[in-house]
């Protein structure tokens, strides 16, 4: 499965409906990090990040050994919140990974799919 999280300006927002004490990128790092944890060594991952433009840790889904899940913490704690929110191209690259299943085992738990986003375009791009 992607984890695909919005680390637009946006996402530096305080409070807002689905936060109380923690701003919003702060409360989908504490997600991200808890879906990492419930992941077992036969699931697949690829972290999208996404604000003007979208990062892929990964080309593909990568299975989720405990190496790998820790490797994933790391990458999400350092993401930071700035830019537009092109959420397109986030989706594009999200689309990309699911689609190199053949280079990885499918598994149910594959299809899942997290978004942590305000769903409002602020980029040309975004259309």
């Amino acid at each position: 499965m992607p984890l695909f999280l919005n680390r637009s300006g946006a996402a530096a927002a305080g409070r807002d409906v689905f936060t109380t004490q923690e701003g919003r990128i702060s409360a989908a790092k504490t997600a991200a990090r808890g879906i990492i944890d419930s992941l077992v060594h036969t699931d697949t991952v690829a972290l999208v990040s996404f604000s003007s433009a979208a990062v892929r840790e990964n080309n593909y889904l990568v299975q989720a050994t405990r190496p790998y899940r820790s490797s994933l913490k790391v990458a999400v704690d350092r993401l930071e919140p700035g830019g537009g929110t092109n959420y397109n191209e986030g989706l594009r690259k999200a689309f990309d990974t699911v689609r190199s299943l053949g280079r990885v085992c499918y598994t149910p738990r594959a299809s899942q799919w997290w978004e942590r986003a305000d769903a409002q375009p602020s980029s040309p791009e975004s259309g």
